[in-house]
């Protein structure tokens, strides 16, 4: 007999009539079942609206057997759900699939990816064995945020629920369960038919644009609400029509380019191991759509695209009332403040109070002058010493009573630093809070995100301040040289650069890798959702500065199987060089290199990367640095999560080097080092500044041309069209061929690309 209350999610949306007392809700939403009817009623409590009615028993994931009577697959000893609704999913029970080949076992941290079956029963099972490759991927998650998804995307402290990462198609009535079916079976044409042995090439490339049109109409309703679309989720007239069209064309066994009495042989391209030319190449939009179904089914709760929940509804908070100044924060000069602060001689008898009294207030009036000099202050004379399982909060600080001794010594623990800018700056009469939180690592694999209790651990602390009626984040720790990010990375940490970016850092800056304890105090309006937020991958200080944003990312691209490559793409300014490389969670194993090239697409340029992880290690870190053409340093960009199941198998990429400033080459075919002698396609994409191309073309009197260079140097021209070449290279001989761009200056050819030919 299975006790009531207990917790459950809805997989389809129920629109409820408020008038008969019927509980409506959205796809996703966490459901407190109070009450069995019969099989097929519910009486229950949205945890998001905290509104009580009768709802569908089909509605919601798994079926509770009912009161009166005993259900076959009910387990012989009660199992208890607590009715707490404090905390989600903290109850213990076990969910069987109905699947004969395997049993397996799930508590309740993992209860979310159960989602997908639809058909549950309660029962109490022993855990199957697993062997020692699937034990090992899974002790992997998806970093940052997947244990909190684990726990439920309901954040307990702000009893909202997570909009996004549920199933692509939420909606707002019962009309979502017939949708699904719907979807699911034009889906499952298109995929079958662009696998199809009988479908040419031009049709299977007409099938991958409707499928990958088709992704991009899957967003949750909600989202796409927020984003401003109103199209429909659904297929398009013209794609119903084509999709019948094809479809009856294959029953008819009307095979395009195909001489009768073969098409009823099956193809056997897809049985062999995928060949490294067709590996290399662009994924397509029915592969991306393949790999994001793949994930989704192993872990529901992912977010895809977390980038996408910031859109142009969210603003930063702003309190007009009391804003006075008539100077902007971001192009205020304080050089005058760092100068005077650097004179500034530290005595260690002062207390925080009386150096604000007597050294800043003295010489500064407004609150930007005084915030700075607090800053300047608090980053140069300090030095950050680690202490294990540090005590933080908001109310008062530990160790407050050795705060002499560490005037003294200038020595302090990275929250005794923000308490110590608190202090000075409510003397100052500033209006600060200290904001606790989590903090993304660039290379913190599987780090832990929340408690026992399912909420965030606290690995950070910041200030939140208001000046002149804006909100701003000011982090004195990481704005300290001493910081663990310094210390730890210093090739890729620009101590200059981010100790001026972490003062007076806006919202939309800070949301990438700060996260809060409380969701307002993002000052985002609407605030970003906790989980969402969790999900974005982080963007540090250099990527924000230098202008470096997402064009292309999808969580499912960086979760490989087997011969896959990650994938992503990022917008970049002009004048700037991007280099990739997979670090390993453990130095047992090989750094990788990224592929990396870079094309421009409406006068924006985007870099692209691909690339394999190391040979056997399952998980680890792409991460991205970037600088100016003309700067020594490479500074620290990104770094997102990367995983691998299933086989490896090396790839060697083409060779490729810097080319000339301003000149942009895309190989987009052939990208692998090693090819044979004979005829290969080369489809090469050609942008520049204008200056280049105008003297390329007068030196070929109108013509824009690449040069290829076989092994017995002889030039082979190739004519750029609409800034592309596309043809047929009768590769002769053996030995480097080189690619290279005409350097009219100099008058010569800068090779930028080479590929081996045997």
């Amino acid at each position: 007999m299975l006790q009531l209350p207990i917790k459950t999610r809805a997989t389809y949306s129920w629109g409820g009539n408020k008038k008969t007392n019927e509980l409506g809700f959205m796809e996703g939403d966490v459901i407190e079942i109070l009450k069995v009817v019969n099989d097929s009623l519910y009486f229950g409590e949205s945890q998001r609206t905290k509104l009580r009615g009768f709802f569908p028993a089909k509605y919601v994931a798994c079926n509770v057997p009912n009161e009166n009577q005993t259900s076959p697959s009910a387990p012989s000893t009660p199992v208890s759900a607590n009715s707490s609704k404090n905390n989600s999913f903290n109850s213990l029970f076990t969910l069987k699939k109905k699947d004969k080949s395997s049993s397996s076992t799930l508590n309740t941290d993992i209860l979310n990816s159960s989602f997908q079956e639809k058909n549950l029963s309660v029962v109490a099972s022993p855990s199957s064995p697993k062997n020692s490759e699937q034990k090992q991927a899974k002790k992997f998650t998806s970093s940052y945020v997947q244990q909190l998804l684990d726990a439920s995307t309901l954040s307990t402290e702000t009893g909202s629920s997570s909009a996004f990462g549920h199933s692509d198609f939420s909606a707002t009535s019962a009309g979502s369960y017939m949708r699904h079916k719907e979807r699911e079976e034009y889906e499952s044409k298109l995929q079958s038919m662009a696998h199809s042995t009988h479908t040419s090439i031009a049709t299977r490339k007409a099938l991958d644009e409707i499928i990958e049109k088709n992704e991009k109409r899957k967003q949750p309703k909600l989202l796409r609400d927020l984003l401003g679309s109103r199209n429909d989720t659904g297929p398009s007239f013209d794609d119903r029509i084509y999709l019948m069209s094809v479809e009856k064309m294959s029953q008819m066994e009307l095979d395009e380019g195909l001489p009768y009495g073969y098409q009823s042989f099956p193809s056997k391209r897809f049985a062999e191991p995928i060949s490294d030319m067709e590996r290399t190449r662009t994924v397509s939009g029915h592969e991306r759509a393949k790999r994001a179904k793949r994930i989704l089914d192993e872990e529901p709760e992912l977010i895809l695209k977390p980038q996408e929940t910031i859109s142009h509804v969210n603003f930063e908070e702003t309190d007009t009332s009391s804003r006075s100044c008539s100077y902007s924060l971001d192009s205020e000069g304080l050089e005058k403040v760092d100068h005077f602060m650097s004179q500034q001689e530290h005595n260690p008898f002062d207390t925080p109070q009386k150096f604000t009294i007597d050294t800043i207030l003295r010489k500064f009036k407004t609150e930007l002058e005084v915030s700075r000099a607090i800053y300047t202050y608090l980053t140069q004379s300090f030095k950050l010493i680690k202490r294990k399982d540090e005590k933080v909060s908001t109310k008062r600080m530990f160790g407050s009573e050795k705060i002499s001794e560490i005037m003294h010594t200038c020595l302090c623990t990275p929250h005794q630093l923000a308490w110590l800018f608190y202090i000075m700056a409510d003397t100052a009469g500033l209006e600060v809070e200290i904001v606790l939180g989590y903090l993304k690592h660039p290379f913190a694999l599987n780090d832990v995100v929340t408690n026992s209790k399912k909420r965030l651990i606290i690995n950070h602390s910041w200030i939140s301040i208001k000046i002149d009626g804006a909100y701003r984040f000011i982090d004195v720790i990481l704005g300290n040289p001493t910081n663990d990010f310094s210390v730890n990375y210093p090739e890729i940490w620009d101590n200059n650069m981010t100790w001026r970016f972490y003062f007076l850092a806006r919202p939309f800056h800070l949301i990438h890798t700060h996260s809060p304890r409380y969701i307002d105090q993002q000052h985002i309006v609407p605030p970003i959702d906790v989980v969402a937020q969790l999900s974005l991958p982080p963007l540090y200080p250099s990527a924000i500065a230098s202008g470096v944003s997402w064009y292309k990312y999808n969580t499912s691209m960086m979760h490989l199987r087997d011969y896959e490559l990650y994938d992503f793409a990022l917008e970049i300014p002009p004048d700037y060089l991007v280099h990739g490389k997979f670090k390993p969670y453990d130095s047992a194993f090989e750094c990788v290199d990224s592929f990396v090239q870079v094309y421009q697409k409406n006068d924006v340029r985007i870099a692209h990367f691909q690339g394999i992880m190391s040979k056997g290690c399952p998980a680890g870190f792409v991460y991205v640095v970037g600088k100016n053409e003309y700067s020594k340093k490479w500074n620290l960009l990104l770094s997102i999560p990367c995983f691998h199941q299933g086989k490896w198998k090396p790839l060697e990429w083409m060779k490729r080097v810097p080319g000339l400033n301003g000149v942009d080459v895309y190989v987009k075919e052939p990208k692998i080092n090693n090819l044979k002698c004979g005829e290969q396609l080369f489809d090469i994409k050609v942008h520049g500044k204008s200056d280049w191309i105008r003297e390329v073309q007068q030196f070929y009197d109108g013509s824009l041309k690449l040069g290829l260079f076989p092994p017995n140097k002889q030039i082979i021209e190739l004519n750029v069209t609409n800034n592309q070449f596309t043809g047929e290279i009768n590769l002769n001989k053996a030995g480097y061929w080189r690619l290279g761009v005409l350097d009219v200056k100099f008058m010569r050819w800068k090779v930028i690309a080479e590929w081996s030919v045997a």
